[in-house]
């Protein structure tokens, strides 16, 4: 192999692992970013939760079952 081979070959791996890299760092920020917003709305579904259910649970009479 010559030495421009080389040299062209060591740059393809050297973007190669960089875009790797770049990927890898984009999913881990997407991961955090999910697990944020999971938790966003799961704390949304509470509030919601604790403010409609005690007005439902006052509304429902067993004689409507």
């Amino acid at each position: 192999m010559g030495k421009a081979a080389h040299k062209a070959m060591c740059y393809d791996a050297h973007i190669n692992y960089g875009l790797i890299l770049s990927r890898l760092q984009q999913e881990t920020a997407y991961s955090r970013y999910s697990e944020k917003l999971k938790q966003a709305e799961l704390l949304t579904i509470n509030r919601l939760l604790e403010t409609v259910l005690p007005q439902v649970a006052n509304s429902i009479d067993m004689e409507d079952y």
